[in-house]
């Protein structure tokens, strides 16, 4: 089992709360991608429920996305809301 145990049911509540300007951040990296070309290829280490990731498709819908995350429940959660997009999911260890 991975190093971090986050619930993907309270994650988002958490960490809006934990990190400062959480949506400002959120944001601001995925206009980065606007930078990057038409479809960049992109990897989201960590990708949790796929906040990012669908941030970022929402700024260059052509990105070609891969989300890595070594926790069961985040990567359902992400795999729910990412539904239909350019993305492929991977369970494992970041450390691997």
């Amino acid at each position: 089992m991975g190093q971090f145990h986050f619930d993907s049911d309270r994650y988002q509540q958490m960490i809006e709360g934990d990190v400062p300007h959480y949506h400002q951040l959120q944001d601001n990296l995925a206009a980065c991608l606007e930078d990057l070309g038409d479809a960049p290829r992109v990897l989201d280490l960590g990708v949790g429920t796929g906040e990012t990731t669908l941030r970022a498709l929402a700024r260059c819908p052509h990105a070609k996305m891969t989300g890595i995350d070594d926790n069961e429940g985040m990567l359902n959660a992400a795999s729910e809301r990412l539904q239909g997009r350019r993305v492929t999911l991977l369970r494992q260890r970041l450390q691997d």
